[in-house]
């Protein structure tokens, strides 16, 4: 079965999922529950995503806009809606504050935030705004108004100007009032306003995408109260920054530099300049002093003390730490010792001197997360949880209390699996071999590393005791210990099978262990430790593919995927009898597709998909309800699950969260 058929048949049993919890659309009675089914409570109450990670990050998230209405009052946001701010924005990434799910996700946003009593930001996202008094208070301190706007600029906190559309500037002299507070200005037609720069409450100038400048001495004065002049021929102008009522310095699309200080004063009172390389800047600030910095986005900053200047006034640099392949998206300077940069690679740019060229920036990774691989729980006062190359440990993993371990990549580059038989002993595996801890809170020093296979990356790992575990690499190589931490001897392996790869394996007690392949097909052993000999291979009549296996016992096993038999889109697949071969699994129709499986015991299994848990009481039996509980983490794939017998599972997500499912 081909991977985009699998996820299309995800996202439909997805689909009619949500329409069935919100009781809405034709696909919502082949889910809903019978009233004696929806009497019965989930069986397990969740907790708040708790992001559980530090930089720097594998993954890291675009920056798209920063503010600064002062020099302690900072706030950005990314592609994924999080809102950053910062007391202190040259601290480093510790001195930024990241509140993820603030926002919208999108790929399209200005900010710009105001000093006042409070401060105030307002964020445009095309086909709406967003106000905030406490950007970092999350997202009920946002407030979002239907008035489309794609780029904004705040004189103060009452006066707020934005464009969108074609000619059109919308205006606020209230700018968190909602959507009546907003009025249009209809004042260009067939060109798009680019930027605004409004140094004083009786001063705005707009850009557009036809080279003209638009000035005003009457913001809200509607559209007979501003001035339309030709600065550039047909060149599309791409920003404006006005430090001053009597200094403008606006940039077009060919690499030029456009000055003026008297910006009403007609075409002539503009003089343009070529800058250093022709290349673009997209993104100004300027300050009174006068000093300007623009973002040329893969090309470094370009900086000027004497913006009037002409072309030797300005100076082209690079920053340190970005590599070319990154790029600068926006600058804001509140003062001439403070610019602050959003960087698409997750890092804020930052300078007390930004003149001062190369060496007076910084790039600080501040921004990602690296998806929750794995978790085990051997007891309930301790959890470990793997991402990337480090771990996270609690003793009362209920509360939310995590301590973060960076393991050294001498030990380990990535983990992909991690399991604890015991409190004394975990076993985790990833790219090239395996590491060990008979102490896993213990810290970094207790954490050993064994290659087994340098080139391979390891794919599923199973410790059902102390005296066994088993495990799998991409090379069809099969992994067995009796002593997990006796070193490199205490491992032997054998090849399985070449051209497959063992995706999952799970082992309710030492002697027997049931796995799948990339091939969907289904492995056996009885007595797993005594090597290739004990296992065979076999596959479930109807299977079309597996999604997630757990063995709840030596006497069950059950498997979420599709079966081609049963005609449905989504099955349970279980055995009472996991050593017998494909001939003992049966199916049921299920309606669940997950991710993640855990089943303490026989009358409890837990399965996470994408922004919701589900459980189920009764899970072989046919036609079960699954109670799904919608998460809070942004519908994110949850890969990460372990529990510790009925009364405590937790959970990891893509985007760097834990979270707990605990009985009610």
């Amino acid at each position: 079965m081909s991977m985009r058929r699998r996820e299309r048949i995800r996202a439909l049993i997805y689909l009619v999922a949500v329409l069935a919890l919100s009781g809405a659309g034709p696909g919502a009675a082949a889910l809903a529950p019978s009233a004696a089914q929806a009497a019965n409570k989930p069986p397990l109450i969740w907790s708040t995503p708790k992001f559980v990670e530090q930089p720097p990050y594998r993954s890291s998230y675009e920056i798209l806009t920063v503010s600064c209405a002062t020099t302690s009052q900072c706030a950005a946001t990314d592609t994924r809606g999080a809102v950053l701010v910062s007391a202190h924005p040259e601290g480093g990434a510790a001195a930024w504050r990241v509140t993820r799910q603030s926002l919208p996700p999108g790929s399209l946003a200005q900010l710009s935030c105001v000093h006042g009593s409070p401060v105030l930001c307002v964020n445009a996202e095309g086909v709406g705004l967003a106000t905030s008094t406490d950007p970092g208070g999350g997202a009920q301190a946002w407030h979002h108004a239907p008035v489309a706007i794609a780029t904004v600029t705040c004189q103060s906190t009452s006066l707020c100007l934005g464009a969108a559309g074609t000619g059109e500037i919308k205006f606020s002299t209230d700018p968190a009032g909602g959507a009546a507070a907003w009025h249009t200005t209809h004042l260009d037609a067939g060109h798009t306003i680019t930027a605004i720069s409004c140094p004083t409450s009786s001063t705005c100038v707009a850009v557009d995408s036809d080279g003209n400048v638009l000035t005003t001495s009457k913001p809200a004065g509607g559209s007979s109260a501003w001035q339309i002049t030709d600065i550039d021929g047909t060149a599309s102008l791409l920003t404006v920054s006005c430090p001053t009522a009597s200094l403008c310095i606006a940039t077009d699309a060919h690499g030029n530099v456009l000055t003026s200080t008297n910006p009403d004063g007609g075409t002539r009172a503009w003089t343009r300049a070529a800058l250093p390389g022709h290349e673009s800047i997209t993104s100004l600030s300027c300050t009174g002093a006068p000093s300007c910095v623009g973002v040329r986005p893969f090309a470094g900053l370009v900086t000027s003390t004497n913006p009037t200047g002409g072309s030797s006034a300005w100076h082209a640099f690079k920053v340190a730490g970005l590599d070319g392949t990154t790029g600068v998206n926006e600058v804001s300077c509140p003062a001439t010792t403070l610019c602050v940069g959003a960087n698409t690679d997750g890092a804020i740019l930052s300078s007390a001197h930004p003149a001062g060229g190369t060496s007076e920036w910084r790039a600080v990774q501040v921004d990602g997360a690296d998806p929750i691989s794995s978790v085990s729980c051997p007891a309930r006062t301790l959890c470990v949880a793997a991402f990337d190359r480090d771990i996270v440990t609690s003793s009362d993993p209920a509360a939310g209390r995590w301590k973060l371990t960076a393991l050294s990549p001498h030990a380990i580059s990535f983990i992909s699996n991690i399991r604890c038989p015991r409190t004394t002993l975990c076993v985790a595996d990833g790219t090239g071999g395996i590491i060990t801890s008979t102490s896993p809170a213990g810290g970094a020093s207790a954490w050993h590393g064994l290659r087994l296979d340098p080139g391979a990356t390891f794919t599923a790992l199973a410790c059902p005791a102390a005296v066994l575990c088993v495990a799998a690499d991409n090379h069809g190589r099969v992994y067995i210990s009796t002593n997990p931490a006796g070193g490199r001897r205490a491992w032997r392996s054998f090849t399985f099978d070449k051209n497959q790869t063992i995706t999952s394996i799970a082992c309710p007690n030492t002697t027997v262990c049931v796995a799948i392949d990339t091939k969907f097909n289904l492995l056996t052993a009885s007595r797993p430790a005594r090597g290739r000999a004990a296992w065979r291979i076999s596959r479930i009549p109807g299977t079309i593919f597996f999604d997630a296996l757990a063995c709840a016992s030596a006497s069950k096993c059950i498997a979420l995927g599709e079966s081609r038999s049963l005609h449905s889109p989504a099955a349970v697949f279980y055995t009472t009898h996991p050593a017998a071969g494909a001939s003992a699994w049966k199916a049921v129709r299920s309606g669940v597709v997950a991710d993640s499986l855990a089943c303490p015991s026989t009358s409890l299994c837990v399965a996470g998909f994408q922004g919701e848990m589900l459980t189920a009481t009764r899970p072989t039996a046919s036609g079960s309800l699954w109670t799904p509980v919608l998460i809070d983490d942004g519908f994110t794939m949850v890969r990460a699950l372990a529990c510790q017998g009925t009364t405590l599972c937790v959970a990891g997500d893509g985007l760097g969260d834990l979270f707990t499912g605990t009985r009610p």
